[in-house]
C-alpha cells in the first residue's frame, strides 16, 4: 500500500501543474516558490523583475542547484502562471538570481534609488502561518545596516524572498531575515539582472 501512495505522488509531481486564475487584488509578478524532494520540501517568495528574471533570498536555494517551480500569483490553491527555474545564481548578500524557462505573467521594478530611515515599505510574501495567502505587511524602514535595510516589522519564515516595495510599488529590498519585532531585507535599489531569453 505505501508503495502505491509513493508512486502516486511520485507520478503527480511529475504530472505539469494546471494554470488557474488567482484571487483579484495579488499580484501576478509575485509568486511561492516550491520544492519537494527526497528528505526536503520548502517553500520561499520569489518575484519576477523581468520576463525569464526572478530574485529570491540566496538561503532558499541552498543545495538545490537552483530547481524550483514558481506559481506566480498563488493564493489558496489558485494560481496565475507556473514556471520552473532552469538556473540560479547567488549574486551576494542572500540574493539569487533565477532564471525561467518560459515567461512570467507579470514584473516589478527595481527601484533606482534605496530607502533611507523612516521610508514606509511594505513586504509580501508567503509567511506562516497563512502559507497559502499572498500577504502584504507593513514594514517601515529603521536603518541602513551594512548592505541591508533593518525593518520595524515581524516577518515569519516563507516570506524569505519577498519584495519589500515602496510607495511607488518598486522593489528596495528582498526579505533576508525574519524575526518577531525586527526583520532585515537585503537592499537592491539599483540592482541590474538579466536572464537571456
Amino acid at each position: 500500500m505505501g508503495l502505491r501512495i509513493a508512486l502516486a505522488a511520485a507520478l503527480l509531481m511529475a504530472a505539469p501543474l494546471p494554470s488557474v486564475s488567482a484571487e483579484e487584488g495579488v499580484s501576478a509578478a509575485i509568486g511561492r516558490a516550491n520544492y519537494a524532494g527526497f528528505r526536503d520540501r520548502r517553500h520561499c517568495t520569489a518575484f519576477a523583475v523581468g520576463p525569464r528574471t526572478v530574485i529570491t533570498a540566496a538561503h532558499c536555494i541552498d543545495g538545490l542547484g537552483g530547481a524550483m517551480t514558481i506559481l506566480f500569483g498563488y493564493d489558496r490553491g489558485e494560481w496565475q502562471a507556473e514556471a520552473v527555474t532552469v538556473s540560479a545564481k547567488d549574486v551576494g548578500q542572500d540574493v539569487a538570481v533565477l532564471c525561467l524557462g518560459r515567461d512570467s505573467p507579470a514584473s516589478l521594478t527595481i527601484a533606482a534609488d534605496g530607502a533611507g530611515p523612516g521610508a514606509a515599505t511594505q513586504l509580501v510574501g508567503y509567511g506562516k502561518p497563512r502559507v497559502h495567502a499572498q500577504q502584504r505587511r507593513d514594514c517601515p524602514v529603521m536603518a541602513p545596516v551594512g548592505g541591508d535595510l533593518l525593518l520595524r516589522c515581524p516577518a515569519s519564515p516563507g516570506f524569505s524572498g519577498g519584495p519589500l516595495l515602496n510607495t511607488d510599488g518598486e522593489v528596495v529590498g528582498v526579505m533576508s531575515r525574519t524575526g518577531r519585532g525586527t526583520s532585515y531585507a537585503a537592499d537592491v535599489a539599483g540592482l541590474t539582472a538579466d536572464c537571456p531569453g
